[in-house]
């Protein structure tokens, strides 16, 4: 009897932290802005021009500070999100990326959409880019 409550509990303790490990992160809540623009709140989309650098954040709970975080994107008119960098989670469960669209990323109608994601917890909400021509 001894060695099946050795035996669970061994097993008990070599599944916790796997099962910690990979916990679902509430809030992971994302937002964008231009950057360098006072006064202008970090929101769920944002419209700049061509070289107008904007600044994804997001924030996550637990902090899981010093974790690695992807950043992938969905082009306009696209159907498969893909890896374009990778960043690193600040203290307070802070993230932050920084974009500057060029000319060829100019799509007057629809937007760039972007997303954190921490290995093995999930994905952020997606926060969107439009990105518009001057004569527009």
């Amino acid at each position: 009897m001894k060695s099946r409550a050795f035996l669970a509990s061994t097993l008990l303790l070599m599944l916790i932290p796997t099962i910690a490990g990979s916990h679902p992160i509430q809030p992971f809540d994302a937002c964008v802005k231009a950057r360098g623009v006072a006064d202008l709140r970090c929101r769920n989309k944002a419209e700049v021009g061509a070289g107008v650098e904007v600044v994804l954040r997001a924030t996550l709970e637990p902090p899981h500070e010093n974790s690695s975080a992807v950043v992938a994107r969905l082009a306009p008119h696209a159907e498969q999100w893909q890896r374009v960098a990778e960043t690193t989670v600040l203290a307070g469960g802070k993230v932050r990326w920084f974009w500057t669209p060029q000319e060829g990323d100019i799509h007057n109608y629809t937007a760039w959409r972007f997303r954190f994601k921490i290995r093995d917890h999930g994905w952020s909400d997606v926060v969107k880019v439009l990105v518009r021509s001057d004569e527009f």
